[in-house]
């Protein structure tokens, strides 16, 4: 075992003493070549300038989403352990939209501290624009803001959505789930909004057994970043409760809102 660690130490010295003849040559190299010297300078103040207009459009961002919305007691500055993740990544955010996203999580983080994890912070660093439209696209369809299922969606061109969310730990797999009806027959899912009530074709299935359907969860970190995007408004509640209608087991439909009524929140049927 001794002579094992020596030959790796003789060897990791000789390799180390490869890269030091590699980096001094480089070094004389550009000192030698005016136009390498120039080319690596701007290289290197090009890559600072552009992460310090990152830094400060993140910045004039954070600021208009905090001035959007009121800002509860518990705001505070977040901690250094979080700030050094997050430049970290945010520094990287090339486009519009990551920056925005940035911005929207660093919000988040003043109103409410520990509300963005490093796990989400993680999955931040991946981030694209494709994932960011993804997110936007499923938004609307998020049932008590954790749940999608499949049948509110009228086609199947949530797979490449939800297969990318999926890959990078945004969603879970697509699968059956539980409608969630009541032994009386019904169902009932808050969207952003608005609400829908599902009534089962044979109330006497639901005490039976509970139809599923197939749909998918945001994961914990997924719930966090999700939760900073903004509402989609595209998408009406009357088109995503015509959606349920494919499937064969459920029967009359209502449309309305939840309200909080004598301390319960209860489904209130919009009027005609």
């Amino acid at each position: 075992m001794h002579n094992k660690q020596l030959m790796i130490e003789a060897q990791g010295a000789s390799e180390r003493q490869v890269v030091q003849k590699f980096a001094d040559e480089a070094g004389k190299t550009v000192s030698e070549s005016s136009s390498l010297k120039i080319r690596a300078e701007f290289y290197a103040e090009t890559i600072i300038e552009k992460k310090q207009a990152t830094r400060e459009n993140i910045a004039r961002k954070t600021l208009e989403h905090l001035a959007g919305g009121d800002v509860s007691e518990e705001a505070s500055r977040p901690s250094e352990d979080f700030m050094r993740s997050f430049e970290g990544v945010a520094e990287k955010a090339s486009s519009e939209e990551l920056q925005d996203m940035m911005a929207r999580i660093l919000a988040g983080e003043i109103r409410k501290p520990g509300s963005v994890s490093r796990i989400a912070l993680s999955i931040a660093d991946v981030l694209d624009k494709n994932i960011i439209e993804s997110m936007l696209f499923i938004k609307p369809y998020l049932i008590s803001n954790n749940w999608v299922c499949m049948d509110s969606l009228s086609n199947d061109q949530f797979r490449f959505h939800v297969n990318l969310l999926s890959s990078v730990r945004i969603t879970t797999e697509s699968g059956p789930r539980d409608f969630g009806f009541f032994e009386a027959g019904y169902a009932v899912h808050a969207y952003a909004n608005g609400a829908i009530l599902i009534n089962l074709k044979d109330k006497q299935r639901a005490f039976k057994f509970t139809p599923q359907a197939d749909g998918f969860n945001l994961s914990i970190p997924g719930r966090e970043l999700m939760s900073l995007v903004p509402d989609q408004n595209a998408v009406s509640i009357e088109g995503i409760a015509e959606n349920y209608r494919k499937n064969e087991f459920i029967g009359d439909i209502l449309v309305g809102i939840i309200e909080t009524i004598d301390g319960q929140s209860q489904f209130v049927p919009k009027s005609s």
